[in-house]
């Protein structure tokens, strides 16, 4: 298979992802533009959830063809030299699976998957325990508050781990 042909193949999941990534950032900044200056916190009409949609529908294909087609041009010059680089096969797979291991390692870092943080854990506990809100000093001790927004409870963060499921 030529060159211009297979580097489009052995890019796709990576340009794909990034494609991926495009798009969550244009819905966002599309939304965000959205409650900034044109509905706020007032109800939204459903076109608008369309209009963000579609722009990220058309944000992710854009990269992906713009990416699609840079790769294909690499490989277009590429077939004068050799046939596909084992160094670019090998960039592609690095690169398909450091973006699911960045995304991992966010979700780690913030408590959505792995162990959680002791702040969340006080938070979870006081909530549980039907107080308004939580403070967590450094001090080891989680701190619940009443409805006044008065220190309530006081208890050790050894006793709220102990008490996870």
């Amino acid at each position: 298979m030529k060159a211009r042909f297979s580097y489009p193949l052995v890019f796709l999941l990576p340009n794909a992802m990034v494609a991926a990534i495009a798009a969550f950032v244009a819905a966002g900044l599309g939304g965000g533009i959205l409650w900034l200056f044109v509905y706020g916190d007032d109800t939204w009409p459903q076109t608008a959830e369309y209009l963000v949609m579609g722009v990220a529908i058309l944000a992710s294909l854009a990269t992906l063809t713009a990416l699609s087609f840079a790769s294909y041009s690499f490989g277009k010059r590429r077939e004068a030299s050799a046939d596909l680089s084992w160094l670019h096969i090998a960039l592609a797979v690095g690169i398909s699976m450091l973006l699911p291991a960045l995304a991992l390692l966010h979700q780690l870092s913030v408590g959505n998957i792995g162990p959680q943080p002791d702040s969340l854990l006080c938070s979870d506990f006081c909530t549980a325990k039907k107080f308004g809100s939580s403070r967590f000093p450094q001090d080891g001790t989680c701190r619940c508050n009443g409805a006044d927004g008065n220190e309530a409870l006081n208890v050790s963060m050894d006793s709220v781990r102990a008490k996870q499921p």
